[in-house]
């Protein structure tokens, strides 16, 4: 019925046009549109406290990844969405305290991305390098 029910305004969606300030990813504003910035922001803060917990090794591994993730240019943005995703969940398992990781979370989480970046030579290459590093940081 008309007149009964107030109005509200419609809530108009942000669109993320400039770029996003990050600590430790290095993101320019012609990547970040097609990017989940949640995503980004929270790997991000969690490197920032993997660093602050003594972790600098796995925080670098973690920073390389994703930033060359973002930059590549033979991955779909689907498909850098999704490595992020994993990184980011990765890196919420490594802040964790010991006791409470999910160590076989963690553990699928790393024979996944290797089949995602399977099109990615370069990117495949950097994960060989850094993932004895984010399984240190992870206890594994």
């Amino acid at each position: 019925i008309p007149g009964i029910m107030p109005r509200y305004p419609e809530r108009l969606r942000v669109i993320q046009t400039g770029g996003i300030t990050l600590n430790n990813i290095n993101v320019s504003n012609s990547e970040i549109g097609v990017l989940n910035t949640g995503t980004i922001e929270h790997l991000d803060s969690t490197v920032s406290f993997l660093k602050s917990g003594g972790n600098a090794e796995t925080a670098t591994a973690l920073t390389q990844l994703a930033e060359t993730v973002i930059k590549s240019v033979e991955l779909s943005n689907e498909i850098k969405n999704q490595v992020l995703e994993l990184l980011s969940a990765l890196s919420s398992e490594a802040v964790a305290p010991k006791e409470q990781r999910r160590k076989a979370v963690a553990k699928a989480i790393l024979e996944q991305i290797p089949t995602i970046l399977a099109g990615a030579k370069i990117l495949l290459t950097l994960w060989e390098k850094v993932k004895p590093l984010i399984e240190k940081g992870l206890g594994l």
